[in-house]
């Protein structure tokens, strides 16, 4: 398959280019099994967020997955000595933001020197 445009200067169309498309790889079963062994918490407060991020980390190979709805329930888990690779957090959600939610568990964390690795989410 090719793919063709025109290269556009300052006086119009300079030239066409042309070059050829990769196949687009399907991503198979072994390489999504990769992430089987990760543990992920998503902290987010609209429920159909929560489905898509489920579908999208099941599509990952994710199994071990907790899914909470606001901030204070996320630093309350974490305390709690549960541990995670990876948080999800929503930025703006009721009770407690993922900001200040985040700060706490990094303060926690520091105390007691059980790091997680943190990603925001947002509209």
């Amino acid at each position: 398959e090719e793919e063709k445009w025109d290269v556009i200067g300052k006086k119009g169309v300079v030239a066409e280019k042309t070059r050829r498309l990769k196949k687009k790889k399907k991503v198979s079963a072994v390489s999504l099994s990769s992430f089987s062994w990760m543990k992920v918490l998503v902290v987010e407060d609209v429920q159909l967020n929560q489905k898509l991020m489920k579908i999208m980390l099941t599509r990952l190979g994710v199994t071990q997955m907790t899914i909470l709805s606001n901030g204070q329930e996320a630093v309350d888990h974490i305390k709690s000595r549960e541990k995670y690779h990876i948080i999800l957090m929503d930025l703006q959600m009721p009770i407690l933001s993922g900001i200040q939610a985040t700060r706490q568990i990094r303060c926690w964390e520091t105390e007691y020197l059980l790091p997680s690795s943190f990603s925001v989410l947002t509209p």
